[in-house]
Formats: structure tokens, sequence, C-alpha cells
């Protein structure tokens, strides 16, 4: 089974003094039986990476508001996820996925 994963990365703010969920991208990262489809996933931008055994795509939200629709479908549907394999995490992520939809 393969898994798609949506967040918006946490990062640290130098005004607050504090950890947030970083407001300019988001990562998408897919994990699971990937090796058949590979070059795909290459095609689409992503990157491997070994340590996590996963690939990821970090995009600006500007890119992710214009494309993520279309690329988010042709991605889980040629790979078989199903909306029970998507994860969206943290609230920059899902008004990422909000704003996506306007």
């Amino acid at each position: 089974m393969i898994t798609m994963t949506i967040v918006a990365e946490q990062v640290y703010d130098e005004v607050s003094k504090s950890v947030a969920e970083d407001t300019k991208n988001v990562t998408i990262s897919l994990d699971g039986d990937t090796y058949a489809h590979k070059d795909f996933i290459k095609s689409k931008g992503f990157m491997w990476d070994a340590d996590r055994k996963e690939w990821s795509f970090v995009a600006e939200r500007t890119w992710f508001k214009a494309n993520a629709y279309s690329t988010l479908r042709e991605i889980a549907k040629t790979l078989g996820i199903k909306s029970s394999g998507i994860i969206i995490s943290g609230t920059e992520a899902k008004e990422a996925m909000r704003a996506m939809d306007k």
C-alpha cells in the first residue's frame, strides 16, 4: 500500500521565538510500495529520501493552489492511492487544501 502525506513542516519563527507551521511551503510525501512507480514519481519532481524511505516534494503555496488538485489526483490514480491513504496533517496543510479548491 502507498500512502500520500500532505503536511506543512514545522519551522522556527524568529518573531515569536517558537516553532510554528510553515506558511509558505507544503510537503507532499509518498511512502510504501513505490518501487514499481519510481520513474513516474521522479517525473513529478519528487526526490527520494533514503533515510526516511519515502519520496518527497516541497511545494510553494502558490504552486500548490494552482497545480495540486490535478497533480495529486493523477498521482493517486496512477499509484492506486485511495482516499483512506491520503493524510493531511496540520492547520496550514489543511488550509492549503481548502485554498486549492477556490
